[in-house]
């Protein structure tokens, strides 16, 4: 399995966000997380977003000193982080490819958009922020494009074809 290389950047990145934006809603129990988890993935914006037609998520509490996990249609949630920003973190895990590892650019791409759509855009633009502060990976990876000509210069190919053109047209 691969290492998910931007996990603590991205879990200091959140911790900042916590610090200075907030949780957004603290829930007082396991089913009112439930019920929010499932009003939002059955929300059309979700559906249609994510191109979910169905699932189910069995939503519980951590045991006692474990921190929330999800994954495989099951969330955790850690008694002391029972808010808004932990439910989403969560959430992305169970929906996010299992090719990209962990917290990767997918996983933060998700987030964003979860976090905007829930906490609103300032909230979603101050946790962009803190991931480039961060130096947390979030834009799809760009195609790498190799140019071995400068600016002005025709590709022998090209050259190559524009001759034999002139030739057949002669």
């Amino acid at each position: 399995m691969a290492r998910d290389s931007q996990k603590q950047r991205l879990y200091d990145a959140e911790n900042k966000f916590r610090k200075e934006f907030g949780t957004g809603f603290q829930f007082g129990s396991v089913d009112d997380i439930a019920m929010y988890v499932f009003n939002l993935v059955y929300s059309n914006w979700f559906r249609n977003r994510f191109h979910v037609e169905s699932c189910s998520i069995d939503v519980r509490l951590a045991k006692k000193g474990n921190r929330s996990r999800a994954g495989s249609g099951r969330m955790r949630i850690n008694q002391n982080r029972m808010d808004e920003v932990e439910v989403l973190h969560e959430l992305v895990h169970i929906f996010v490819s299992p090719r990209d590892v962990g917290h990767g650019r997918e996983f933060c791409m998700m987030y964003l958009q979860l976090v905007k759509k829930k906490l609103g855009e300032p909230a979603e633009e101050f946790l962009k922020k803190c991931f480039k502060d961060g130096k947390v990976k979030f834009r799809p990876k760009r195609k790498a494009t190799v140019s071995l000509y400068h600016k002005g210069e025709i590709p022998p190919a090209l050259l190559r074809w524009r001759e034999e053109q002139k030739a057949s047209a002669a």
